[in-house]
């Protein structure tokens, strides 16, 4: 089966990430000219200005193609910024799919909150949701906490790193996913 171009993929991966979450829309925004600012806690934190937020965090094209056993030339990078009722919000997208079959790709959100607290609980939050369908395995050494969860139907890694947090959808399998987490957390 391929997605038409005409048809996002990344709304496809979005929308499903964030039905089982509850967060944002998944239309992505122009950036330009965004100068908010994350309300973020004075202790060890730094301000993270929303507009510069990379969207694939530090997961590079280079990434992408180790992980998915590409050429650069035979993927295609959707990245952006998520609205919520037509406001530019804290979420981010990033995948990056084969041009030849939608169904090979790596696809994640990365969600910037205010402090480490707050993405905390989130994680926390995504935990106790997801874990209530699907087992829940730690993952040791990735950012400030990370959980990868074996689901019959969708297989995710959650996974945070201070105020950045993520949510892996693609590719399915542990190994992989736990390379996007780390390498979307890098230089975060």
């Amino acid at each position: 089966m391929r997605i038409p171009s005409s048809l996002p993929r990344t709304s496809l991966w979005a929308a499903a990430s964030l039905v089982l979450l509850g967060a944002c829309g998944s239309d992505t925004a122009n950036t330009e000219d965004v100068t908010e600012t994350a309300n973020v806690a004075p202790e060890n934190e730094a301000a993270v200005q929303l507009a510069d937020v990379n969207p694939c965090g530090g997961l590079t094209a280079a990434d992408a193609t180790a992980i998915l056993s590409l050429s650069a030339a035979e993927l295609e990078q959707e990245a952006g910024r998520m609205t919520m009722e037509g406001a530019p919000s804290n979420a981010y997208t990033c995948s990056y799919t084969a041009r030849t079959d939608w169904t090979v790709s790596l696809a994640f959100a990365l969600y910037v909150e205010p402090s480490a607290k707050a993405a905390a609980a989130q994680i926390e939050e995504g935990r106790q949701s997801m874990g209530a369908v699907s087992e829940v395995e730690s993952l040791p050494g990735v950012g400030d906490e990370a959980y990868w969860f074996p689901g019959k139907m969708l297989e995710r890694t959650l996974a945070r790193k201070g105020a950045v947090w993520i949510d892996v959808l693609m590719p399915s399998d542990k190994d992989r996913q736990r390379q996007v987490a780390e390498a979307a957390l890098r230089g975060v």
